[in-house]
């Protein structure tokens, strides 16, 4: 019986870790020498004065978009979810069917999903919070505008 326990233990750590250090290993782009040498080409030889100076040829080659880093991120994050959710459930199943043990690990996984559940909450009304002080900001920019362009007028009017 422990044995099978500590196997199926084992499965679901498998289940759960190696797709993640996988997609890890494949999305590093300097893995390799050959991955480091196409990285590298980005930077071009431009002479100044007595010495070479390397700068990047195309900037957009080394930073991504913002929207790119985000939609990544995103992708990070529901990957997490969803292995903890899938944690969640089958020490749930196996509570109800052993017991014991599986009991722990349903508390366990339970408070760490409904921690990352807050943590997302919280980044998401951080987010949300940026966002609005960003449109307020730019609306007094926009007003602001408007509020020089009618001052200068009147001035160009009350000069003439």
């Amino acid at each position: 019986m422990n044995v099978a326990l500590v196997m199926l233990l084992a499965l679901i750590w498998g289940v759960v870790l190696i797709p993640s250090a996988v997609r890890t290993h494949r999305s590093n782009l300097h893995n390799s020498i050959g991955g480091f040498e196409k990285a590298m080409t980005v930077l071009a030889p431009h002479p100044v004065a007595t010495r070479r100076v390397l700068v990047p040829s195309d900037v957009r080659r080394i930073m991504e978009p913002a929207t790119a880093r985000r939609l990544r991120m995103l992708e990070r994050r529901r990957n997490c979810l969803v292995g903890l959710v899938g944690a969640t459930s089958i020490a749930f199943l196996g509570a109800i069917t052993i017991g014991g043990l599986f009991t722990r690990l349903l508390i366990i996984a339970g408070v760490a999903l409904a921690g990352y559940v807050t943590a997302l909450r919280q980044v998401e009304i951080a987010r949300q919070q940026q966002e609005r002080v960003v449109a307020l900001d730019a609306a007094r920019a926009r007003h602001q505008a408007v509020d020089d362009r009618v001052h200068d007028g009147d001035r160009l009017v009350a000069s003439r």
